[in-house]
């Protein structure tokens, strides 16, 4: 089944995202290298690359990205990043992603933003905690496969009729290549 074009644009600027923000580096006060692997630069370099790619993909201007911006009305989540239509009524959300790219990142917040995703793309019930997105994507680096894939079947029941709104990007810092998966075909 072909990949719809939302998730081919997202695969696309993920795999254009540039070395320093997926391995960022600093020196400490040793001169030793420090690792800074935190989400927040790997967002910044995937947004950089989404915006250049937008004419190419988009098919409607009122769309736009946002990130960590609080969901008030989902009990507060906040994602890393958004692809919507800001206007009231919610005409139009159509990605929401979660980054983890710290490799020391625990499975316990693995999980919660598993969780979140499964709240972003279950039907919008208007006024409770479910958004109503047209797909999730858990975007992930620095984690073995097997290991994700692992965290998704645990989560197979919360996941329900959902799986097929919901994808994995992975990569790994090394042999940066971003591939994608979606979670029918992790959980078979």
């Amino acid at each position: 089944m072909p990949l719809p074009k939302e998730l081919e644009y997202v695969l696309a600027a993920s795999k254009l995202v540039e070395q320093h923000y997926y391995r960022p580096v600093g020196i400490g006060n040793n001169q030793n290298e420090i690792n800074h692997a935190g989400e927040g630069h790997y967002t910044l370099g995937l947004v950089l690359q989404l915006e250049t790619l937008k004419p190419e993909y988009g098919d409607n201007e009122r769309l736009i990205w946002q990130y960590d911006i609080p969901k008030v009305r989902a009990n507060d989540i906040q994602p890393d990043l958004v692809f919507h239509d800001p206007a009231d009524g919610r005409p139009d959300q159509r990605i929401y992603i979660e980054i983890k790219t710290d490799p020391g990142t625990t499975d316990a917040r693995y999980n919660s933003d598993l969780e979140k995703l499964i709240r972003a793309v279950s039907p919008n019930d208007t006024n409770g905690p479910l958004l109503g997105f047209s797909f999730g994507i858990f975007l992930v680096g620095n984690k073995q496969l097997n290991q994700l894939e692992t965290l998704i079947r645990n989560m197979r029941t919360n996941i329900g009729g959902l799986a097929e709104k919901l994808y994995l990007i992975y990569f790994d810092r090394a042999a940066y290549d971003p591939k994608i998966k979606c979670f029918t075909d992790i959980l078979i």
